[in-house]
């Protein structure tokens, strides 16, 4: 079964997962988003739902070689807002923020869709609840 969904908006693509997250689900993301307009330049939400269970720490830096390598250099104007819940699954995710910090985007992290979606447009520049 499939715990993931992409829908493509105008300004952005959104990508929603629940339950265990995994190398093979990342890269079977990936698969899919490459497929979508204008990636890799198009501007990214992912929500992870309040059942995610990250994978291991030790894959996140797989996980960012996987991204690294579908993404071009001068992307520093690519956004990635991550939509998480508080406690644990915040924490996971903000470790795995610090892994990417050498990929070619901006990654952030927030508490609510609105906020990620203001910031992904370019209409903030301040992150108000990112970490």
């Amino acid at each position: 079964m499939r715990n993931y969904e992409i829908e493509i908006f105008e300004t952005h693509n959104e990508v929603r997962i629940s339950g265990l997250v995994s190398i093979e689900l990342v890269r079977s993301i990936i698969s899919d988003l490459v497929k979508t307009p204008d990636f890799p330049r198009r501007q990214a939400i992912w929500i992870l739902a309040d059942d995610v269970s990250p994978p291991p720490f030790p894959d996140f830096a797989v996980i960012t070689e996987e991204v690294r390598q579908v993404l071009q250099p001068d992307l520093t104007d690519k956004r990635v807002a991550l939509v998480v819940g508080g406690g644990l699954i915040r924490a996971l995710v903000e470790m795995f923020r610090r892994e990417a910090v050498s990929l070619p985007l901006q990654l952030q992290i927030f508490l609510n869709r609105d906020e990620a979606l203001s910031w992904v447009k370019g209409e903030s520049e301040v992150a108000g609840s990112s970490a």
